[in-house]
């Protein structure tokens, strides 16, 4: 077994972190973090880290998870950069969005998308209401490497008129349509 790199064991007391915080929150969504994800594991890439993550559900403690650095080839179950995850995190983009454009690539059967969908939802909400999420959230977005601006700034893009047109077949662009064409007019 590999030993962590630094990015892969910051990473790995965070998601330990955001378990506790999950689980002690209690009610809806305590259950759903064991419901979503106890008796799965899952290879987890962030940017350049890579985690092979297991949760077990444990008797009176709910659930326990164990995060080890990624070896051999177990095929990736959910991928993603730091950018994607920090725009989801500030609600920037829709978790859905982030998926339907593989920013964030996950590989699950459909039954454990919709509880990983769920979970994720109410940890956002939980969000504005437990300090010790914001504080984690915080720290991640100071300490994980930021990637390169994705979106220059406004005064730096230039206008571009007509884009659509672009994509119209030269063919299309200089057909004349029939419709133009009035048959019962005298000429």
């Amino acid at each position: 077994m590999r030993t962590m790199t630094p990015a892969e064991a910051q990473l790995a007391g965070w998601l330990q972190r955001l378990v506790a915080l999950l689980r002690g929150a209690g009610g809806p969504v305590a259950r759903r973090l064991v419901t979503a994800v106890a008796g799965r594991g899952a290879l987890l890439v962030l940017d350049d880290a890579q985690l092979h993550v297991i949760a077990v559900a444990a008797g009176a403690e709910g659930l326990v998870v164990r995060v080890s650095p990624a070896d051999g080839e177990l095929p990736t179950r959910v991928a993603t950069t730091g950018a994607a995850l920090r725009a989801v995190i500030d609600g920037r983009r829709l978790l859905d969005a982030a998926v339907a454009d593989a920013s964030i690539d996950l590989r699950a059967d459909l039954e454990a998308l919709l509880a990983f969908h769920e979970l994720v939802l109410m940890s956002i909400a939980l969000g504005p209401r437990l300090a010790e999420l914001r504080a984690l959230w915080a720290e991640f977005d100071s300490t994980w490497p930021k990637g390169a601006s994705v979106c220059a700034a406004i005064d730096g893009q230039p206008a571009a008129h007509g884009g659509l047109r672009r994509f119209v077949p030269k063919v299309v662009q200089l057909a004349r349509s029939p419709l133009g064409e009035r048959p019962w007019s005298a000429t």
